[in-house]
């Protein structure tokens, strides 16, 4: 029922809407990417100590096989040297891996950071485009004193007085909306007034107002 609907009113819930479901994406990739710089930054706090001690020792054990190698190929032992060398680029191959993987989870941690920081920022934008969509909207409702019902918005399209709204009774037969309102005791009772709205239209086809009160 196109009619009866505020085009303004359906422009404000369109962008409510989309200004709520966009802060929930927003809100829901931060707090995956928060959790993964968790599972990181943890990974990479309890390997930290490992990395430094295992790459410092094979370090130190390198350097001693290939000091070892050039005192063995001074004292005529090539054999020896090859040998100590061939176990020095093994240890010094393995040094390497562990540097590589520690630069590694390093430069996760730092683009997931970076990652987790942009999150943010596109979570506290749309956090601030709900909150004034939802306040725009809030002050349209206030200003028109708009009412969430379906029942309020005929009732307002078919004119119908506010002091009588409350104790209304609406049916609907036949596509049309009839109201009843302002009787005695009840919206239905002695003397009441009858509209009949048609929707596809946008106007009352009758209209009696109530009788109660007139002398």
């Amino acid at each position: 029922m196109p009619i009866i609907r505020d085009p303004e009113l359906d422009r404000l819930l369109t962008a409510h809407e989309a200004a709520w479901n966009a802060k929930l994406v927003a809100e829901k990739k931060s707090n995956g990417f928060a959790a993964v710089v968790a599972v990181i930054a943890q990974e990479l706090r309890s390997s930290r100590g490992s990395y430094r001690i295992e790459i410092r020792e094979l370090s130190e054990e390198v350097g001693r096989l290939q000091r070892e190698a050039r005192r063995n190929s001074r004292y005529g032992a090539p054999r020896v040297a090859k040998k100590k060398l061939a176990e020095a680029d093994k240890l010094l191959e393995r040094r390497n891996c562990l540097v590589r993987e520690r630069d590694v989870v390093r430069l996760l941690l730092e683009s997931t950071n970076q990652a987790l920081q942009r999150a943010d920022e596109v979570r506290a934008v749309c956090q601030r485009e709900w909150e004034v969509a939802h306040a725009e909207l809030e002050s349209f409702k206030q200003r028109r004193k708009i009412r969430p019902s379906l029942a309020a918005l005929i009732m307002d399209s078919a004119g119908v007085p506010v002091a009588h709204q409350n104790d209304a009774l609406i049916k609907h037969r036949d596509g049309k909306y009839h109201i009843y309102f302002g009787g005695k005791g009840e919206g239905v009772g002695p003397g009441h007034g009858h509209f009949v709205f048609n929707p596809l239209h946008g106007k009352n086809v009758y209209t009696r107002m109530p009788t109660v009160g007139e002398s």
